[in-house]
């Protein structure tokens, strides 16, 4: 698995400790870290760098699935393009009150 890893305001430091895995985030720089997944499971992400004020709600969830569960939650989503058109009826609906 690619995670793309960037942040727009200050030094982070993406990190899963139970695969041990941590990557540092640079401003204006894409970073990015490999990894195969060997366990289904939920695993929490943390910044371990201490980045501001707002550190400790700097937090994420990483879900690892079976590849049959996965294809199925993706089948469920919308693409871009889907996304685009929701987006354009409702900024239309909007503007014609």
């Amino acid at each position: 698995m690619k995670v793309l890893l960037r942040s727009l305001d200050v030094l982070h430091d993406f990190y899963v400790p139970q695969i041990r895995a941590k990557m540092d985030l640079v401003p204006g720089i894409v970073s990015y870290l490999w990894f195969t997944p060997t366990k289904i499971g939920e695993y929490e992400i943390l910044c371990a760098a201490y980045c501001g004020t707002g550190h400790p709600q700097m937090r994420g969830t990483m879900i690892i699935e079976s590849e049959a569960d996965y294809a199925k939650w993706l089948q469920a989503q919308q693409t871009f393009e889907q996304s685009r058109k929701t987006d354009a009826g409702r900024d239309k609906r909007a503007s014609n009150p």
